[in-house]
This record gives C-alpha cells, sequence and structure tokens, in this order.
C-alpha cells in the first residue's frame, strides 16, 4: 500500500479515531463512545480511499469496501448490499465500512420530499440502531455540501476530515517517493518538478512518475529526464500528448520574472525561485515575501525596497520592449496596496492619515485624497526610476538568466545564486 505523505494534522486525527476503535473498552468505561461515521471530503484522487486505509490498518480493524450496482434497480439493491456489509462487520470485532463517492448513490432530487432513497434509508437506520456499536461508518466524496443534512447531524457521521491538493513541499516528496520506487535513473531538481506540479493530487503525481519512465523506456534511453516529465504534465493537464513551446510568451515572461529576481538579489541579498510555463498554475517569482512577513513592513525603507522589487518586471520589459505587458498591472496594484498600508499606519508621515475616516478612505476629503495620491505618485516614481536604475546596469546577467530560464522554464534559487556569484553579486 502506498504511504500517507504529507498531512500529519489529518493524520494525528485518524490516529485518534484509531485510538479509539482499537481501544474502545477503555474509553467506553469513561463514557466515551467510539464515532459512528467520518466523512472524509477533497478532489479526487487526493488520497481519501489510502486514508480509510490506513486508519483500518493502524486500528486493527476489519475494513469492508462498498462496492455499487448500477442500473434502474441500483438504489435497493445498493440497500441489501449494504445491510449485508453492516452484518458482516458486526460479528467481525471493529470494523470499517468504506463507501466512496458516496454522493453518486443518493438520488439527485433527494431534497424533493416525495423522493426516497431505500440506500441512505438503510444507512441511516444502522447508524441510528444498536448492534453497530464497533463499525465506523466512512463516506467519501468531493463534497458534503450538497448531502442530505440527515445523514451529517451528530449522532450519524460525527467526524469530517477535508483533505485539499497537496501543496509544494508534499508535492516535492510525493515525487521523490514514486521516483524511488522505478528502477531507472533520474537527474531531476525534484522541488522544480513540484512547482510545474502546482494543483496535482497524489494520484496525478503518481500516475505522471509512471508515465514519464515509460516515455523514456519507448525511446530506449536508461534515465528519465525533464522533458519526459514536461511531455506528461501537458498531457495530465490538458488531456492531449502534444506540447506546444510558445518560445515568444516564455521570453516575455523570462525578462519580467528576471527583473524582479535580478533587483531583489541586490537589494534583498537572497534569490528566489522562478518558472515560466505557460502551463502552470503558479507562474513567474514565488512571493518576495510570505503572506505573514507582509504584515510586518514597518519602515520606511522596506516600504521602499518591495515597491521597487514589485516595479522590476516593468522596467524590465521597458528597457527589452519599451512597452509593458498587462501582467504588471498586478505588480503595480501590489504597490499601491503596500504603500496605503504605510499610509494608514503613520509610518510615512502623520500628515497623509486622516484620523477622523482612517478605516474608509471613500470617506476622506478631496483634499486628503489629493494628498495622498500625490504622495503615491511621488513613491512610484523615485522607487521606478531605482529600479531602472539597477536593470540597466545588470544588463549581462539579466540576459544570461533569460537564457537560463528559458532552457530549464524553472529555476531554482541556488542555480541562480552561481550565476550571481560569477559576477560578484
Amino acid at each position: 500500500m502506498d504511504i500517507i505523505i504529507g498531512y500529519e494534522a489529518e493524520k494525528k486525527r485518524i490516529e485518534g479515531i484509531a485510538d479509539v476503535l482499537k481501544n474502545h473498552q477503555k474509553y467506553h468505561e469513561k463514557g466515551i463512545y467510539i464515532p459512528k461515521g467520518l466523512m472524509l471530503t477533497g478532489p479526487a484522487g487526493v488520497g481519501k480511499t489510502l486514508f480509510a486505509k490506513h486508519l483500518a490498518e493502524i486500528s486493527g480493524s476489519k475494513l469492508f469496501v462498498f462496492s455499487p450496482s448500477m442500473g434502474d434497480d441500483a438504489d435497493s439493491e445498493n440497500a441489501i448490499k449494504i445491510k449485508t456489509l453492516f452484518e458482516k462487520a458486526k460479528n467481525n470485532g471493529p470494523s470499517i465500512i468504506f463507501v466512496d463517492e458516496f454522493d453518486d448513490y443518493l438520488p439527485s432530487n433527494y431534497f424533493d420530499s416525495d423522493s426516497r432513497s431505500d440506500f441512505l434509508a438503510t444507512i441511516l437506520k444502522a447508524l441510528d440502531g444498536d448492534g453497530y456499536e464497533g463499525i465506523l461508518f466512512i463516506a467519501a466524496c468531493v463534497s458534503y455540501s450538497g448531502l442530505p443534512s440527515s445523514v451529517l447531524r451528530s449522532g450519524r457521521i460525527d467526524e469530517h476530515i477535508n483533505l485539499s491538493r497537496p501543496d509544494l513541499e508534499t508535492r516535492q516528496k510525493i515525487i521523490e517517493y514514486y521516483l524511488s520506487k522505478v528502477d531507472m535513473k533520474f537527474n531531476l531538481n525534484t522541488k522544480a518538478l513540484a512547482y510545474k506540479t502546482s494543483g496535482f493530487v497524489g494520484a496525478e503525481i503518481k500516475n505522471l512518475v509512471n508515465m514519464s519512465a515509460r516515455l523514456a523506456i519507448e525511446q530506449n534511453k536508461t534515465e528519465i529526464i525533464i522533458d519526459d516529465f514536461l511531455e506528461s504534465i501537458y498531457s495530465i493537464r490538458n488531456k492531449d500528448i502534444k506540447r506546444e513551446n510558445d518560445s515568444k510568451d516564455k521570453y516575455s515572461v523570462a525578462v519580467h520574472e528576471v527583473g524582479h529576481l535580478v533587483v531583489g538579489r541586490i537589494l534583498m541579498k537572497k534569490s528566489f525561485d522562478v518558472t515560466i510555463d505557460s502551463y502552470d498554475y503558479v507562474k513567474g517569482m514565488t512571493s518576495m515575501m510570505d503572506d505573514d512577513e507582509e504584515e510586518t513592513i514597518t519602515s520606511e525603507q522596506n516600504l521602499y525596497v518591495q515597491v521597487i522589487i514589485s516595479l522590476a518586471g516593468m522596467a524590465s520589459e521597458k528597457k527589452f520592449f519599451g512597452s509593458s505587458s498587462d501582467g504588471c498591472i498586478g505588480d503595480i496594484k501590489k504597490c499601491l496596496k503596500l504603500i496605503n498600508q504605510m499610509m494608514q499606519s503613520g509610518v510615512l508621515g502623520l500628515d497623509y492619515v486622516d484620523f477622523a475616516n482612517s478605516d474608509n478612505r471613500e470617506e476622506w476629503s478631496d483634499k486628503q485624497r489629493r494628498k495622498v495620491e500625490k504622495k503615491t505618485t511621488k513613491i512610484l516614481k523615485k522607487c521606478y526610476r531605482a529600479a531602472e536604475k539597477i536593470i540597466n546596469s545588470c544588463l549581462p546577467i539579466i540576459n544570461e538568466i533569460i537564457s537560463c530560464l528559458m532552457d530549464k522554464t524553472v529555476l531554482m534559487a541556488e542555480e541562480s545564486d552561481k550565476i550571481f556569484e560569477k559576477y560578484g553579486i
């Protein structure tokens, strides 16, 4: 069985439920009952079935997996099947009944008072009835929002765990896990691959590694290379087999993002990861600061640094192309947000804070608004000139990093560090 990578908080919840199942007598003596039901929600392929199997394994419970009937008489047949599972489970000590895609077996019009589901009625009766105390019923579906409230109330399905799509760090670990199970060579930056798989669930990553290895073998290669993964990623995302390489678009993105990267390195003395793949959910440079850090901009100098870096992409585009793209609009909006926060905090001077209406800029006087807009424009122009100056002085290194990024499509911080060091930066 595949292991569960990441999801530490969710695994801890599962372990708590497993302990109740495994040591139910200890809990019973203290008046604590075994949960009757658990709802697992999350996108397809995220690992709901794997969690159910994991819970059964660590709790020492027998796992009964519901196998549905399809067709005109499916509801009545499924009611008989689920009733049979409950009867089998109660004679096997601590047991788990698992129903995947639970919402598929409920009538689409169950909100109608005239509608009836024998399948659902059987489950509710089992959850409410005596004789099934040692059974945990697990229902899995993408979302519980459309399910009838009767099944979700306390005393029936008592627990709910939502499994979200894995984050960057978890995706990297999942990639490394499945690569370790393939008997082939590979020389890949798994963090770069993790960026490229933004939005992927565990099942998709497993398929990705298998598909990439298969592509390598089909071409009589003994090593999996990055192009095998790029082709596979495109195929999984787009349900297609042809990956188009729009080099013009990628070059424009590279010019913009390397502008941010170089100015950020000069002003903050650190590098960042960059990706230019147009089919990634995450495109561009990872945030110069984390969301939590954004709230800690408490000095005027820190503000200027962030605004200069944010405007560096626009300055780079103007230098290379003589104009800027629509992508710069988001950077300018970020700058305006930063400046606005600083003005409201009083760090930029009390002249720019209207204490009577400081929480609602819409209510500021025209005079106050003009004063703020004048200060904002002054800061933007000053920072843009600073970004331009750095861009103009670093053209050789910018060109080299752009070339490298165009080749790799994802450039890790440690890779750009080597280029910076070569230029003494």
